[in-house]
């Protein structure tokens, strides 16, 4: 089932489950809103050469439970290659087409992102007998992908169906703030987004051979309240010392200028009926590993 409805204005949800219902489709068909994001797939794909953002499939055929009568999974096909290359793709929560953004989600909120995965057993696995590893992560509404933990696609996923979860709530909090550190609460993504590559994600460079899987039960939860924000930094004070201070920061640049002026301006001594002094006592610079002051008068 989707959790969702249908509206032209923007839709903040909560939760999110996508069993890739077929709608009476049978085999392959379009997917609503899957989509190949600057993917390794375009290259393989004649008809779809300089397009990044090629749309992608479902399989009725294949479902989680068993009951391909009413729902199948999103097929991935990626044909990598023995150079670095990604697979990037992403479903938005609305399946109402690829860059949709009608259906939003609090970044901050969410708790979990799990989905379950079964490779094709034709598929080469790694020298360990595993998959590589595959993100799934959030694509933002500024169009940004954010990456998850890069979690192991285990050789159990050719002999049918495993879970696969992203569970730490502190990965999300870090995602809300690399979207938008000034304000994390106002970061919000409208899919998932999953990436896996060959370009250090795994110590083999794995994988260099085409790989075939099928993706169901896509959810997304989330807490009932957004975390608290963190505590304030914590202030040492230090002792005042008698008079007035000036301080040059323990960061700033070199040549930084501290500067007092007097509120009159008839000190000059141009004119003046006899000698004229002027002098201020300066009672201790923090002078600190390599750093240098010089004070003069104008």
């Amino acid at each position: 089932m989707f959790i969702h409805s249908i509206s032209s204005a923007q839709t903040i949800i909560t939760g999110f489950t996508n069993t890739f219902p077929n709608n009476g489709n049978t085999g392959f068909y379009p997917a609503p809103s899957l989509n190949y994001w600057y993917s390794v797939y375009p290259d393989d794909v004649p008809s779809a050469a300089g397009d990044y953002n090629v749309s992608g499939t479902n399989d009725a055929g294949m479902d989680f439970t068993g009951d391909t009568n009413d729902s199948g999974s999103m097929y991935v096909y990626a044909p990598f290659t023995n150079t670095d290359d990604q697979n990037v793709f992403y479903i938005t929560f609305s399946d109402l087409g690829k860059y949709d953004q009608s259906e939003q989600m609090q970044i901050i909120i969410i708790t979990n992102i799990s989905w379950y995965i079964h490779v094709d057993p034709s598929t080469r696995p790694d020298t360990n007998g595993n998959y590589g590893t595959l993100s799934g992560g959030l694509i933002s509404t500024g169009y940004g992908r954010e990456d998850t933990t890069y979690l192991t696609i285990p050789r159990a996923a050719t002999n049918g169906w495993v879970l696969m979860s992203e569970t730490n709530t502190n990965t999300f909090i870090a995602l809300a703030n690399s979207v938008d550190s000034a304000n994390p609460y106002a970061a919000y993504a409208f899919g998932v987004c999953f990436d896996q590559n060959s370009e250090g994600q795994n110590p083999d460079t794995y994988p260099t051979n085409t790989v075939i899987f099928w993706i169901d039960n896509v959810t997304v939860q989330t807490a009932t309240a957004p975390p608290p924000p963190p505590p304030p930094p914590t202030v040492s004070i230090a002792k005042a010392a008698p008079g007035l201070n000036l301080f040059a920061g323990g960061t700033t640049a070199l040549y930084n200028r501290e500067d007092l002026e007097t509120v009159a301006s008839d000190y000059s001594w141009v004119g003046a009926s006899g000698p004229v002094s002027y002098s201020y006592t300066i009672t201790n610079y923090p002078i600190a590993t390599n750093d240098q002051f010089q004070t003069q008068i104008f």
